[in-house]
């Protein structure tokens, strides 16, 4: 834009100058918006990829809550089974933060 600047100046050059600077103001400004208009589609993927994510995140966290609270009222009997249950929540649990790490990077 600073190259367009010289156009607020009082003193013109002549009126087929000032239009053909003028209509390529009117171009670098379009393509400012196509830029702006694009960047806030890729944001608003990238939100509703986060919403989902953070869902998913509760639910992970939900279902391993509730591992771990049956797995005490159990008192542990069957640890084997408990061990790959919580290894997969935990699995799972990391993955889904690894994905909104790699989503936040992304911005």
């Amino acid at each position: 834009m600073k190259r367009f600047s010289y156009l607020l100046d009082t003193e013109h050059r002549n009126i087929s100058s000032l239009t053909i600077d003028g209509k390529a103001l009117i171009v670098a400004a379009h393509k400012l918006v196509f830029v702006l208009e694009t960047l806030h589609e890729h944001v608003k993927q990238i939100h509703t990829s986060l919403i989902h994510l953070t869902t998913q995140l509760c639910e992970a966290l939900k279902n391993f809550i509730q591992l771990l609270k049956e797995f005490s009222q159990n008192n542990s009997s069957n640890i084997q089974k408990f061990i790959v249950q919580f290894q997969s929540s935990i699995k799972t649990i990391m993955n889904i933060v690894q994905r909104i790490k790699q989503q936040c990077s992304v911005v």
